[in-house]
């Protein structure tokens, strides 16, 4: 518990499961994990994944969340490029206190973001916020369950997310944020 993993550029072979709590994995400039079904499957609490890209396969989930004493608590996913899976991010049980912070989620071809039955999201410091959901295949965030997704403050590829990527499900998109820049060097 406790422990920092760095990886430098490069390509890391995905399909590995996080079962200690309390680990973080911190990726650099090009830092890319690739492959595996599911890319990472994380089942302990107090996890932090930051600043790489995940491109696992349009067959298998990017990051799967799921724990057997439930819920899962105090997950970070930040500065993540999750691209090129079936679905992005897959919540496949009850998670409190997850914090899912500018991250590019784009170019998969089911859901970028995938709440099933019966995962939910509780706590007071639950945050998905300043992401980037852009031509996914299915919904940029679909929300299975009854309780709703605060995915406020977070952008669509288009100004509103029924523009963009849509969402399904109870899922909160006011205050979207949208920017687009171009330059002609």
């Amino acid at each position: 518990p406790g422990d920092i993993i760095t990886l430098g550029p490069g390509v890391f072979a995905g399909g590995f499961s996080i079962t200690t709590p309390g680990i973080t994995i911190l990726g650099t400039e090009g830092t890319i994990i690739e492959g595996g079904l599911p890319g990472i499957a994380i089942h302990a609490d107090d996890v932090t994944l930051k600043d790489f890209t995940m491109a696992c396969g349009v067959d298998a989930t990017g990051i799967y969340l799921q724990h057997d004493s439930l819920p899962l608590n105090n997950v970070t996913l930040e500065g993540l490029e999750v691209t090129q899976c079936k679905t992005g991010i897959e919540v496949a049980t009850p998670v409190t206190n997850i914090k899912l912070l500018n991250n590019w989620i784009h170019a998969n071809t089911g859901d970028g973001l995938l709440f099933q039955k019966p995962a939910s999201v509780t706590g007071d410091t639950t945050v998905i916020k300043g992401n980037l959901f852009k031509v996914n295949g299915g919904y940029g965030i679909q929300n299975l369950n009854s309780r709703t997704v605060d995915a406020r403050y977070n952008s669509w590829g288009a100004t509103t997310a029924a523009g963009g990527d849509k969402v399904k499900g109870k899922v909160n998109v006011a205050n979207p944020t949208y920017a687009e820049v171009f330059l002609d060097v």
